[in-house]
């Protein structure tokens, strides 16, 4: 029998736990806390966030970002159902706790021949046979939906089938043995996990092309010799649904030419998406895998629905072009730098306005945008002032515990602080911002943020800084930016005025003419809209703009301008909504209000008691945040007033917290009724139309309340 070889196996799983460990030190940073140097500390990195005993709202910060990272702990932690009670966050943590541990011990025993097999205890057994088993379900499923497959023909994909779970021998998909919950033996991962099951698990860490590579040894073991050909490509999509999300990668500023360029050279030989999507057809089929979907001329559509056939996937690419550009000496283009997070006002709030008496640090910050070459970022260049907010940043952790043990019954003053960061580029996923640098421009300095080195070391509150001084001349996609960097190495050191900078000036004085006349409503209306007596007449008012003349080497027509400028140039109209959709608009509404309605009532039950198979948890928070909307929406608008006199952001939080939170006050509950009358919702030319003067807040009043609103 031919089982999966261990050095393979091994290198995919060293792959896993380094990706576990970006994601955790992506979210360490989020939070404030040090990143971790090696990733065998997994482990006790995870352990360190004290999930279960954080206070309310740090535990959902927590579990929002971990959830972005790990996805598929929504579908292992509530089994994929649709309107299933909110998890608790011990679910959380034990469950990402227990697949640190196993992908530990799975890497180490791979990776160390002379070490024996890796032990798993029955709890760890457990946690792996339920969340393997979900995710695999759910995985099937989403692909079926995705790509419109028969799900009657794919039964013998299924897991189990109506006799119970299949045997291994007959069905090459098994993942793992049923744990023996009576005698509770402790197994070896060999005489646990089955082939595929270490596949799945090991994928769920890695990123698709990763798992796309490492599925391709399962083909040759005992087990997936028994796939048929048409499952791979199922398989392989499978396997790509429910896996790790990684944060962009982050070229650090110690990289050498050298290295940029042997990395851009590796990145190309996979072909990155942007650059596959520029190529012709016979230049894309170079970079066809053999046993991706789309191989072949039979499975066109299958290919416009995959994407398996393009190996590069990261998002490497842009950085790396935006590096190769930095060390090019001809070019002007400056890329935005993160230079850190700047608080500037941090203040420590008393105990006695919370429930459970601790103080709260409060923080308003901002993200430091800076523009230059990135390896002239160092830590020389730094002002005294900016070296005195990162040293504040580090004794604000070590006085962190302090802080919430504060008596202090007044808001104090904290002193302002950097976070400090490696300088990276900051982009979005298809949204890149740049300057053009200036002609007696010098090195690139940090952001100067106009404070003094007295300044940042007092408790104070300091000004934010100005965020249109940070923002970009320009902003280009990724693809843009392929272009970009090719036009750039044709022309060279040949100056003219072909060269990108003029024409990105062109371009940027060009545009802002445009708006001045549009502004002053000085562009062409001549023509009826969408004519072409008009379109002939905005091209040649275009070509007035930005001197573009019949082949001329730099125009810009209308199919370049924004679309919504286009449009307006047109005399297109914006579309208006019409009596019917909003008949639709109405209708939907009702039909929420009706259906959370019926909910409550039905919830409200006397025979509906925990343990009983009807019974349903209450959402308190989805109520909350439906019953606060429709508060809102019923109060009429008072026009003296921009924001029509209603509640503001930070009292609009706190009304749907106390609606949401009822019930969780046991010494002092909140006065709903007292903030309802504050937001001038009970009496007033801005009550609401069928709130009652009620004393209380019960399952009574949600009923009324959404009943009223269904009326």
């Amino acid at each position: 029998m031919k089982k999966l070889q261990d050095h393979v196996l091994a290198a995919y799983y060293s792959d896993a736990r380094l990706n576990i460990h970006l994601c955790l030190n992506d979210i360490r940073e989020k939070i404030g806390r040090r990143p971790i140097p090696n990733e065998d500390q997994i482990v006790g990195s995870f352990k360190e966030f004290s999930l279960t005993s954080l206070e309310p709202e740090k535990q959902e910060r927590l579990i929002r970002f971990l959830r972005k990272r790990f996805p598929f702990v929504d579908v292992q932690v509530e089994g994929g159902k649709k309107g299933a009670p909110t998890p608790l966050p011990k679910y959380f943590d034990n469950l990402l706790l227990d697949l640190f541990k196993s992908i530990n011990l799975l890497r180490n025993s791979f990776i160390h021949p002379a070490e024996p097999e890796a032990q798993l205890d029955y709890p760890l057994q457990k946690t792996l046979f339920f969340a393997l088993g979900k995710t695999f379900d759910a995985a099937l499923n989403t692909v079926i939906t995705r790509f419109q497959l028969d799900a009657i023909k794919l039964e013998d994909m299924r897991r189990s089938d109506r006799n119970g779970v299949k045997d291994v021998d007959c069905f090459p998909l098994a993942l793992c043995k049923v744990p023996d919950k009576e005698k509770k033996t402790t197994l070896t991962q060999s005489d646990f996990l089955y082939d595929f099951g270490r596949i799945l698990l090991c994928s769920i860490f890695l990123d698709k092309s990763q798992s796309a590579e490492l599925v391709s040894h399962f083909w040759a073991s005992h087990h997936g010799n028994k796939c048929r050909t048409d499952r791979q490509p199922i398989i392989r999509e499978l396997l790509s649904v429910y896996r790790i999300r990684l944060p962009l990668s982050r070229l650090q500023t110690d990289d050498s030419l050298t290295t940029v360029t042997l990395d851009s050279l590796s990145e190309l030989s996979r072909c990155p998406r942007q650059l596959f999507d520029a190529l012709g057809p016979q230049d894309q089929q170079r970079f066809r895998t053999g046993n991706s979907p789309g191989g072949t001329d039979g499975n066109k559509e299958e290919e416009e629905n995959s994407t398996l056939m393009r190996r590069g996937l990261s998002n490497r690419f842009p950085s790396l072009i935006m590096r190769f550009l930095d060390f090019e000496s001809s070019c002007k283009l400056r890329f935005a730098i993160d230079c850190g997070q700047f608080y500037y006002n941090v203040r420590l709030k008393p105990p006695t306005g919370f429930v459970d008496q601790r103080a709260r640090v409060r923080r308003l910050g901002k993200k430091i945008i800076g523009y230059g070459r990135l390896h002239e970022f160092t830590d020389k260049c730094k002002s005294a002032a900016w070296k005195k907010l990162e040293q504040n940043y580090l004794d604000s952790l070590k006085e962190e515990e302090l802080h919430s043990r504060s008596v202090t019954d007044k808001v104090e003053q904290l002193t302002p602080y950097i976070v400090p960061c490696k300088p990276h580029y900051h982009y979005a996923d298809d949204r890149i911002g740049f300057r053009l640098a200036s002609e007696n421009e010098n090195r690139a300095k940090w952001p100067d943020l106009g404070i003094s080195e007295e300044k940042a070391s007092n408790a104070v509150c300091l000004d934010p800084p100005k965020g249109r001084a940070m923002e970009p001349d320009f902003w280009i996609s990724h693809r843009q930016l392929l272009h970009l960097a090719f036009y750039i190495h044709l022309q060279g050191n040949t100056p003219g005025p072909r060269s990108i900078e003029s024409m990105l000036k062109r371009y940027r004085n060009g545009m802002a003419i445009l708006f001045k006349a549009i502004r002053e409503r000085k562009h062409p209306r001549t023509g009826e809209a969408r004519s072409e007596q008009r379109r002939e007449a905005v091209t040649k008012w275009l070509d007035s703009i930005f001197n573009g003349h019949n082949n001329a080497l730099f125009t810009v027509t209308l199919a370049d301008l924004p679309r919504v400028v286009g449009r307006f140039l047109m005399g297109v109209e914006p579309a208006k909504y019409s009596g019917q959709d909003i008949a639709q608009r109405v209708k939907r509404m009702v039909d929420k209000t009706e259906t959370l309605y019926n909910d409550i009532k039905y919830l409200a039950r006397k025979d509906t008691k925990p343990g009983k198979k009807n019974y349903r948890p209450i959402k308190c928070g989805q109520i909350a945040d439906f019953l606060t909307d429709d508060l809102l929406r019923f109060q009429p608008v008072d026009p003296a007033h921009s924001d029509g006199g209603k509640l503001n952001s930070q009292h609009y939080q706190i009304l749907q917290a106390a609606l949401a939170y009822y019930g969780a006050h046991l010494d002092e509950p909140p006065r709903i009724v007292d903030l309802l009358d504050n937001a001038g919702l009970l009496s007033g030319d801005q009550a609401h139309p069928f709130l009652y003067g009620s004393s209380t807040f019960h399952v009574d009043f949600r009923i009324s309340c959404t009943g009223e609103a269904k009326r």
